[in-house]
């Protein structure tokens, strides 16, 4: 059984079921939810995210790092402002950096992961090196003179 998790806690799934990427560019028409696979381009992609709802980026194991840079790409390079949805392998550990990076909901499947999220425990991290995709520029933490220690 999945669920969805985001920043706020679990929500109900309204989201439409999301189409492959192949399927989708061969037909875009009303088309407003499609899933992407690690190994995803994206370039065919850009012409359409206005009309796209919801991204799904499927992470098939948990050190499979490719998602978080389609997730990147799409916020920073292609300015896509919808939903994205992480799916797949989510860790509880990986919570935060998934918000990081700019997904918005993340479909939790794992059920340690889901039990931590639950009772409210998941990592607890204030201290980053870099700014998140949304480009926060937090000052560096209270007492720190590193430029690079970033607090939230």
């Amino acid at each position: 059984m999945s669920e969805i998790y985001t920043k706020t806690g679990f929500v109900a799934d309204t989201a439409p079921e999301p189409v492959a990427l192949a399927d989708f560019l061969a037909a875009p028409g009303n088309i407003s939810s499609v899933v992407l696979e690690p190994a995803s381009r994206l370039e065919g992609l850009a012409a359409y995210l206005d009309q796209l709802a919801v991204i799904t980026i499927k992470f098939p194991k948990f050190n499979d790092g490719r998602g978080y840079s389609l997730a990147a790409r799409l916020r920073l390079h292609f300015g896509y402002k919808g939903v994205l949805r992480a799916s797949g392998e989510v860790l509880t550990d990986q919570v935060q950096y998934f918000f990081r990076q700019g997904f918005d909901e993340l479909v939790v499947t794992n059920e340690p992961a889901l039990a931590r999220l639950k009772a409210g425990i998941g990592p607890a991290y204030n201290v980053f090196m870099q700014a998140d995709v949304q480009g926060k520029e937090n000052k560096p933490s209270k007492g720190q003179t590193y430029s690079w220690r970033r607090a939230v």
